[in-house]
Order: C-alpha cells, then structure tokens, then sequence
C-alpha cells in the first residue's frame, strides 16, 4: 500500500492529522425546517429592529429567550444554543448590522477627532489644531481615573492626550524664549509658545552664533554678516545679479572648436565635442578601427591623429 504524498500530509496538518485524523467540529442537527427557520429568522429581525441605544441592544435578550423556549420543548441545551445563535446571527446580518471592533466599543470613543473622546462634546479649534482628543482638563483626568493604567495598548494614543493636557493644565505659565507670552505646556523643558515662535527662534539663535563670522559676497567681494549658514550674498541686488550672470552664461555658451573638422561651433550642451552627427560617426568609426572608405573630411582627421596607418584599402591604427 503506497502512503499519500509529503504535500498531502502539510497541506492537511502533518503525519499526526493524517494518520490519526484531525478536529472535526461536531454536527448539530437544526430543530427548525427549512421554512420555519426563514419565518422565524423574519420574526427575530422585527424584535431586533426595535431599538433605541445600540443595534445590538435586545440581540442577548432574544437569543436567551429563544434557547430557553427550545428546552421547554424538550431538545437538548447544546442544540438549542446551535439554533438560537443561528437564528440571532442571520437575522443580524439579514438586517445589515456590523459589529464594532474593540475600540470602537468602548465608552470614551468618538467617530470624529472633533469631539471629545470622554463627553463626545465638540472640541475647539485650538484644541483640534494641537490633535488634543479631549475638550478640557477636567475630561482627561476622569477619562485617566477611569480607565487605570492596565489599559492595553490600542489606547495609547488616547491615555497620553489626557496626560499631556491634565499635566498642561497643572503647570505653571511661563513666558516664551521670543515673543514673551505667557503660555502653559506639559513639558518644562519646551521654552517656545508656538511652532511660529519656534521658527523665529531658531532664526534668531542662528544669527547670534553668526555674529561674529564675517565672510565675503560671492557676487561683490565685500564682507558681511550672514544671517544663515546658506547665506552667499550680501544684499538681494547681489544674488539677483549673480543669478542673470549664471542664466546669461547658460543662455549664450562659448563657441568651441570641433574635435573632428576644427570647425568652431556653438555646442547645444556643455558636453558636445563635435559639431554634426557626421563628425561624431567618423569619430566612432576611427576609434573601433571600422573605417573602410577615405573621405576628405576623413582624411583630415586622419592627420589630426597620432598612430594611423593606411595600408592598401585598409586603416589601422596603434594608439588613441
């Protein structure tokens, strides 16, 4: 007797599942008839519509009184729970309900960033600018005592906002490193009010550690203070200046002379040698040794090259 293939046994769980046979679920037979369960099905919908706080409101309460009527009838506790949860979970999905996942289960989820994720009450505008997900203090500091600190770590998000505004609303104002507004912030190590603030300090603190480097324009030649390290020029007029110079540069390039025919032309890119695609072909035909008729243009370079032998119809050369 042949044994069954390697890949029968890793697709259907290993030597164990094929010799002695996998999990099988156990078959429940169905109470209900075929019609009966569609009719039933239609009757549990009709209960479940009736709700007022969530889809799912009355789903425990019909399924327990559905089970308990099929034990009163004298099937068994397993089958009557089989049947039950059959009739509960079509007419769920008859209706078009979806479950939520676990965040959004809980009681401090909002739909939106817009509103509070402890009152569902609107947040404002400062606050959905900073991304707070809380209307207040007084929010996050419930939201924290209720929760506890074993939440899992899907809401960390959500704990670290209410610690960040509780410990804002604790600290004491301080005035800001540029604009001296007093301002709150959970961090004591944070010295700007606002990302506008952050950016003109910094600008100011570069410039004060460039106070004493003096370099000279690029364009005038005269020395200057720059404000930045990027800083080339002393004045716009200079880097405008040098700006035309490079476009007028790049514009009008300087006439060059022809590797090839010596002819002088104005290359199209800083990179062109020749000056048509005739002194280039001679050029790779010299440098591959392919060259088999004598041209005039030919013959020219030819003299312009070190190292070219002509013997009989034939051209050769020793060295570049």
């Amino acid at each position: 007797m042949r044994s069954a293939p390697r890949r029968y046994w890793y697709k259907n769980g290993g030597w164990n599942a094929y010799r002695y046979g996998g999990e099988r679920k156990a078959k429940i037979d169905a109470i209900l008839s075929h019609g009966a369960r569609k009719a039933m099905v239609d009757r549990v919908a009709d209960l479940l519509r009736d709700w007022s706080l969530s889809h799912f409101q009355n789903e425990a309460t019909v399924r327990h009184g559905l089970r308990q009527a099929f034990c009163l009838q004298g099937h068994g506790w397993t089958r009557a729970d089989a049947e039950a949860t059959y009739l509960t979970d079509t007419a769920i999905k008859q209706l078009g309900y979806r479950r939520p996942d676990w965040a959004q289960g809980q009681p401090d989820h909002a739909r939106e960033s817009d509103f509070c994720n402890w009152c569902h009450g609107p947040i404002d505008e400062k606050g959905r600018a900073r991304r707070q997900r809380f209307c207040s203090p007084e929010c996050a500091r419930v939201a924290l005592e209720k929760r506890g600190s074993n939440s899992d770590v899907v809401d960390g998000g959500i704990r670290n906002s209410a610690r960040r505004l509780v410990a804002k609303a604790e600290a004491r104002p301080k005035p800001c490193a540029f604009c001296e507004t007093p301002f709150q912030s959970y961090d004591p190590n944070i010295r700007f009010c606002s990302n506008r603030c952050v950016r003109l300090g910094a600008l100011e603190e570069q410039k004060r550690a460039l106070s004493h480097r003096v370099r000279p324009c690029e364009q005038c030649g005269n020395n200057f203070t720059p404000e930045t390290i990027q800083t080339r020029f002393c004045s716009a007029r200079c880097q405008a200046k040098a700006r035309y110079e490079r476009l007028r540069l790049k514009a009008t390039p300087v006439p060059i002379a022809c590797t090839c025919c010596g002819v002088m032309f104005t290359p199209a890119r800083p990179w062109a040698e020749r000056c048509s695609p005739q002194c280039s072909a001679i050029v790779m035909r010299w440098r591959s040794g392919t060259i088999r008729r004598i041209s005039p243009r030919v013959f020219d370079y030819m003299f312009r090259c070190e190292g070219a032998r002509i013997t009989g119809a034939r051209v050769t050369f020793e060295a570049a």
